[in-house]
């Protein structure tokens, strides 16, 4: 029913169930986690009249709200970086797992619930939820993300092949070829600006 994505692993769907209204997430290396997506599969929405508040737990504290999703906006990137007091990324120690909770709710009081989310007022309330939510949908953004993807690849188009790269008969004067590691440069280049501003892809002009 739900969807999970960490910036550089695996999409997760793996989720485990334990009710009929409450699903749970483990996600290894916490402290290393900056931004989650939680999404809403397309074939299982919710019932009418129903939504999901997502929420976080770190280590044995308790279960701390992060935001929802709901069938009007079925995904939302939530900020974990700076909810895990006293931890810091060790890249040669995994940190405990954390977990997400997902919880079906009325959509009235999932809303309720949101509405008293509040933004951090002072640098001291490093506890304090920080959320950003996208309300495009998943195949727009999965657009906006190939267009991005074809602008950046077709920038580096040449005719010109270095020499040695294939035989010229192999070359077709009607094609134009691009570098391989331009591929690997926009993959960093986008994970760096989802890292500094999860919503700049929803920004992305058509």
């Amino acid at each position: 029913m739900f969807g999970c994505i960490v910036a550089g692993r695996l999409v997760q769907t793996n989720i485990e169930q334990i009710d009929q209204t409450h699903f749970l997430f483990n996600l290894e290396d916490g402290a290393a986690i900056n931004h989650i997506v939680i999404f809403l599969l397309p074939s299982n929405p919710f019932p009418e009249g129903f939504s999901a508040t997502v929420h976080f737990q770190w280590q044995d504290g308790p279960f701390q709200l992060l935001g929802a999703i709901m069938n009007s906006k079925p995904s939302a990137i939530f900020r974990l970086r700076g909810q895990f007091p006293g931890s810091t990324p060790n890249p040669f120690v995994s940190s405990p797992s954390i977990k997400i909770g997902i919880s079906v709710e009325s959509t009235d009081l999932v809303q309720s619930q949101i509405e008293r989310l509040q933004p951090p007022t002072s640098s001291t309330q490093t506890a304090t939820r920080a959320l950003t939510s996208i309300s495009t949908s998943i195949p727009v953004i999965v657009e906006r993300i190939v267009k991005n993807l074809y602008n950046y690849m077709t920038s580096f188009t040449t005719e010109n092949l270095p020499e040695g790269t294939i035989s010229l008969a192999m070359i077709d004067p009607n094609i134009s070829y691009v570098p391989l590691r331009a591929l690997k440069n926009w993959q960093e280049r986008l994970l760096s600006r989802l890292n500094a501003d999860p919503t700049f892809i929803e920004r992305e002009s058509d």
